[in-house]
């Protein structure tokens, strides 16, 4: 059934709220099934006791209580359950809390199980425990979910609700003041929220703070900062802050700390988002980079984590007011009037503390604006070490300046490695570095490589990484030719069970990308009750049967193999690069294994040796997928960073040679993924003279031929390559537009690539036409509206096109 509308009960809920004596466990029954997107069903198992809710959407569901229970603020409450899950999504407890008939969150005190529970089907318990907070009088009990568009299926049994204890909450605190030149705090000692009133402009960010998430025991203030206590309460554990501001800068930073063995198995959001106002854009570094207005909605950003290339690819977000100044004597009818984007006020927030923290961006309900915050993450559970957000503001908050004080930061932690440095650090690369600058990235399955090659470069496609490997002859022929860099694909991540092979469709060895002398080995990654970590799923020969997924091998024991596979190609491919799939673009893991356990740093620390191996020991350019900026010191190349993760067409990582026509085009890829109005250099103004950007091999330049005059726009805007995929069916349909698409964009990225992106800026009201700037002084202006533009000068620039100027002080 599809959304299932006993929808009254999931969300319109207006049922009695019942006064029951909650002191003993009271075992819970649930009814009514909810899901946002897709098909969802539950019912009785065999066993009585179980029920079975499955799910096959993407998105959020939920299964709720069929009443509301008679609560009373200050009250501890505890729920626990028994969970036994399939396939990949997340499940978990929590209630929704009410005050009356009204709903202030729909998601309190949840408990989360991800994936997959244990393979060999045993129930893994969970427990959730919250405190009930101020001026809140009902809880209804859900179980809740999000799917990613596989079969998921829960099976849940013994949940059970019962109120544990009960704390006393503080009558009266003290508010404590800081202030500088620039900033004036104010801490409230009762809420833990504090605003920062920027004395420049005027603006007061104060937190969007939802009443009883904290309760403050004890607060002081000594020397500009606020050391404070409290509880959180969803989870009832105490934790401590000091907030400190600046002497002299318009920044503050806020540090949660403590012993490193402090419990911290649930998140703690703190500090909160600070609201909005309507002129407001919040941007954040997704891949190459976004930024949502606050009227709107930010789908596919909610919930982001700082440690993989598929949340935020740098330890940053932002908020800026913006205003339009339009130029002297524009056409203000003009859809598209000239003029320029300015930045208000606005502030930074740098995540100094990344390895175990994720940020959400959300609506908190539809008549509210969007807002970003945090949730710090535990460290196997504990808090491991301090953490720290620094706040900067800004009173002219324009992108470039907001952007670049980050960059200044990642400098100073050794995180900005320019190319030159990187010759400087091992001159054996810089031959590499002269192929790879301004090279478009070709993946073709299709016959002679070398013929193809020499075709397109008589057509003036002169420089070319060639990333689909080749036979020996051919990588040794590619490399006398000139300007092309020879690539080989590579993967450490996924191990198959050896056991699986037939099921595949394989022979044992017969695929050496495989990791699978890990089962033998013991080298999988576990989580804490000693399962095997997922990765990626193949299809088996019977399609009527579901993928058999790959076990992940954990990041300290892929070196090895690295070595071992590097030095035997290369006695027989003298390739010049390599590709390693998955590495930045997966997640930092925990890996609970005696015999090799990590945590998220230790595992970053692994994959950076990994790709630091390939130019160190082998003198080899080093690409992987999707790209973080933890790489960039290691790292040369992306594939994915140009391609918005949460916006590529569905299965782009699977159906690689799959074109989407005109016509079928997703509106969430042609509005986010090619939408000028929201798509942001962010990398390119920290990380352009460091490394090179492309699109992803499942949503490259041809990927949607609809698009592809916008994609060119934007390899030339921000002064990075084009990429294609194609086989020897769909080559001479595309010929001719590759090679008119590579002279778009391909000049502006080899003549800019050693270079820092010094500026972008959105010249038009209605966003459509954009400007960046290069150290070496180029110069890109392009026009992705449907009406020509005349520039400042009188330069007119025709719709869909770009203009690139050279030699600009």
């Amino acid at each position: 059934m599809k959304r299932i509308l006993t929808f009254l009960l999931a969300v319109g809920f207006s049922a009695l709220i019942f006064a029951e004596d909650l002191t003993s466990p009271k075992k819970l029954d649930f009814q009514s099934v909810w899901a946002r997107t897709g098909e969802i069903s539950m019912n009785t198992t065999d066993d009585a006791d179980v029920k079975c809710l499955k799910y096959s959407g993407y998105g959020d569901f939920c299964a709720t209580y069929s009443q509301a229970f008679d609560v009373k603020p200050g009250e501890v409450y505890q729920m626990t359950g028994e969970f036994r899950n399939t396939g990949r999504g997340t499940s978990g407890l929590s209630v929704i809390l009410r005050q009356g008939k009204n709903t202030h969150e729909w998601v309190y005190g949840s408990r989360t199980i991800y994936n997959e529970t244990h393979p060999e089907g045993e129930f893994q318990k969970l427990t959730t425990k919250f405190i009930i907070p101020q001026n809140r009088n009902a809880i209804v009990p859900r179980i809740v979910g999000y799917g990613n568009g596989d079969n998921y299926q829960i099976n849940f049994r013994n949940i059970t609700i019962q109120k544990v204890g009960e704390i006393a909450l503080l009558e009266n605190a003290p508010q404590h003041v800081m202030e500088n030149d620039s900033l004036k705090v104010t801490f409230d000692g009762q809420t833990a929220a504090f605003q920062v009133q920027d004395k420049r402009t005027g603006r007061v960010w104060k937190q969007a703070t939802r009443p009883g998430l904290f309760y403050v025991k004890k607060s002081s203030l000594k020397d500009n900062k606020v050391t404070f206590t409290a509880i959180n309460s969803k989870s009832v554990e105490d934790f401590t802050v000091e907030i400190a501001l600046s002497k002299t800068a318009p920044e503050l930073t806020v540090k949660l700390v403590g012993a490193p063995e402090m419990n911290l198995d649930q998140p703690i959001s703190y500090p909160s988002a600070f609201e909005s106002v309507p002129q407001d854009r919040i941007i954040i570094p997704i891949n190459e980079g976004i930024s949502f207005p606050v009227t709107e909605d930010a789908p596919g950003a909610g919930h982001l984590v700082a440690y993989g290339g598929h949340g935020i690819c740098m330890g940053f977000w932002a908020q800026c007011e913006e205003e339009f100044i339009p130029a002297p004597n524009s056409d203000e009818n003009a859809v598209n009037q000239l003029g320029e984007v300015r930045g208000k006020s606005g502030y930074l927030a740098i995540l100094e503390t990344s390895d175990d923290v994720r940020i959400t961006t959300s609506r908190p309900d539809e008549n509210t604006l969007l807002t970003t915050t945090l949730e710090w993450q535990g460290q196997k559970g504990k808090l491991g070490y301090d953490r720290v957000i620094r706040y900067v503001f800004f009173d002219k908050a324009d992108v470039t300046t907001v952007v670049k004080r980050y960059r200044a930061y990642a400098d100073s932690i050794g995180l900005v490695v320019p190319f030159t440095e990187k010759v400087k650090q091992n001159p054996a690369l810089k031959e590499g570095f002269d192929r790879l600058i301004g090279s478009a990235n070709f993946w073709y399955f299709g016959g002679n490589k070398i013929k193809l090659y020499k075709e397109l470069q008589a057509e003036g496609v002169t420089k070319i990484l060639s990333s689909s490997g080749g036979t020996p002859e051919e990588i040794r022929e590619l490399n006398d030719m000139p300007g092309i860099l020879t690539s080989q694909y590579d993967i450490y991540q996924d191990s198959m069970d050896p056991t699986k092979y037939e099921a595949v469709g394989r022979k044992p060895g017969d695929y050496g990308l495989w990791t699978s002398e890990a089962w033998e080995r013991d080298e999988l990654m576990t989580d804490k009750n000693g399962n095997w970590i997922r990765g990626w799923e193949v299809a088996q020969v019977d399609k009527t049967k579901p993928r058999i997924p790959c076990g992940v091998l954990c990041d300290v024991c892929a070196v090895p193999y690295e070595r071992e596979r590097v030095a035997k190609a290369l006695q027989e491919k003298p390739y010049r690069a390599r590709f390693i799939d998955t590495t930045t673009a997966s997640s930092w893991r925990e890996c609970y294994h005696p015999k090799h356990p990590c945590t998220r740093t230790e595992s970053k620390n692994a994959k950076m040796e990994l790709l630091g191996v390939l130019g160190r020991e082998f003198n080899l350019v080093a690409g992987s997928e999707t790209g973080h900026e933890a790489s960039v010191p290691y790292c040369d190349f992306y594939e994915g960073m140009m391609s918005l993760g949460p916006y590529r067409v569905p299965d782009s990582g699977r159906n690689l040679l799959e074109l989407w026509e005109e016509g079928n085009v997703p509106e969430r890829t042609e509005k986010y993924q090619v939408g000028e109005t929201y798509r942001m250099p962010l990398w390119e103004l920290v990380y352009h003279d460091c490394t090179v950007s492309y699109w992803y091999w499942g949503d490259y330049n041809n990927k949607l031929p609809s698009l592809w005059v916008k994609r060119d726009l934007f390899n030339a805007l921000y002064g990075v390559p084009p990429m294609y995929l194609f086989d020897g069916g769909t080559y001479p349909r595309f010929k001719d537009q590759i090679i008119a698409s590579y002279k778009i964009a391909q000049p502006v990225s080899e003549k800019t690539g050693w270079h820092e992106m010094t500026a972008f800026r959105v010249l038009s009201k209605d966003r459509t036409v954009q400007q960046t700037e290069f150290a070496n002084g180029i110069r890109v202006t392009a026009n992705f509206g449907d009406n020509d533009c005349t520039l400042a000068d009188g330069y007119v620039l025709k719709a869909k096109k770009v203009r690139v100027e050279e030699n600009i002080k």
